[in-house]
């Protein structure tokens, strides 16, 4: 027994003296292991913060936006008589676009954002959606414009389409008119499903859209309520796989249940633009009784 007793003891010594090479080797295995998680866990805060910070330009420009809309509303009650009273007595939706702009250099482009609002069953009007209005031209040409839109709807079957999150081609999709300026009940009145109006030199004229695209503009309507720009998120809050339809449908559709919507942050400024859009309306309304 005493021949293997030598070699025993080396080998015991040499386990005795790897345990601090393991031990070192685990806890920088641990450390390392610590150190990016710390990391990870960083690297989601600086999302989670980016995230934050992108939610809140996109609600203050929102904001700005429908500052500029009831802005525009206010000033337009006092050229409303260009805009003919039948023209509001089937209106059951209405997009404000301030800044619609056209530029040309032999190809064209139009652009232009806004929102838009539906008329419910009591006569009240919707909580705002954010809507874009683009296109293009072809043809010599040159020079830029910029100008204000009034869209009234006066069938649902375009809001209904909007609400499915469709675009609707100005002109294709739609039978879209240039707002007459009789102030009777015209053909084209009682058979368009959108009016359009521009204001032009201090009035409301009649405005060709054909080629234009009107569609609802995700991020900012999100952003404006204060709601999930996550899709998963999202499909907690609305229970359907399009999440968008869901949202615009309760926005604007009088006859969808709205539980989603008891969780969005509505801005006080949506109060205020309804009230302009009602005032405006009115204006409208009241002038053709005089």
């Amino acid at each position: 027994m005493k021949k293997y007793t030598f070699p025993i003891s080396i080998m015991i010594v040499a386990w005795l003296l790897s345990i601090p090479f393991s031990a070192s080797a685990a806890d920088k295995a641990k450390e390392s292991m610590t150190q990016g998680a710390d990391n990870s866990m960083t690297a989601k805060k600086d999302r989670d913060q980016a995230a934050a910070e992108e939610s809140q330009s996109e609600r203050m420009a929102a904001e700005k936006r429908i500052d500029s809309v009831i802005r525009m509303l206010k000033e337009g009650v006092a050229i409303s008589n260009s805009i003919p009273a039948s023209a509001m007595e089937k209106a059951i939706g209405i997009a404000v676009i301030p800044d619609w702009t056209k530029a040309a250099l032999i190809a064209g482009g139009s652009y232009g954002s806004g929102v838009l609002s539906a008329k419910r069953d009591d006569g009240q009007w919707t909580d705002p959606l954010f809507v874009s209005l683009t296109g293009g031209s072809l043809g010599f040409q040159a020079g830029m414009k910029s100008s204000e839109l009034i869209l009234v709807f006066t069938d649902r079957t375009e809001l209904n389409q909007l609400a499915k999150n469709e675009d609707i081609s100005l002109g294709a999709d739609a039978r879209v008119t240039a707002g007459s300026m009789n102030k009777g009940k015209s053909t084209e009145i009682t058979e368009a499903k959108i009016l359009t109006f521009e204001k032009s030199s201090g009035l409301f004229a009649g405005a060709a859209l054909d080629g234009t695209v009107l569609k609802i503009q995700r991020s900012p309507t999100l952003a404006y309520y204060s709601l999930p720009d996550n899709p998963e998120e999202a499909r907690g809050y609305f229970g359907k796989e399009n999440v968008d339809a869901s949202l615009y449908s309760q926005i604007i559709d009088a006859n969808v249940k709205r539980p989603a919507m008891s969780k969005a942050v509505v801005p006080d400024s949506a109060q205020k633009f309804k009230n302009a859009l009602e005032t405006f309306v009115k204006s409208i309304q009241d002038r053709s009784k005089q």
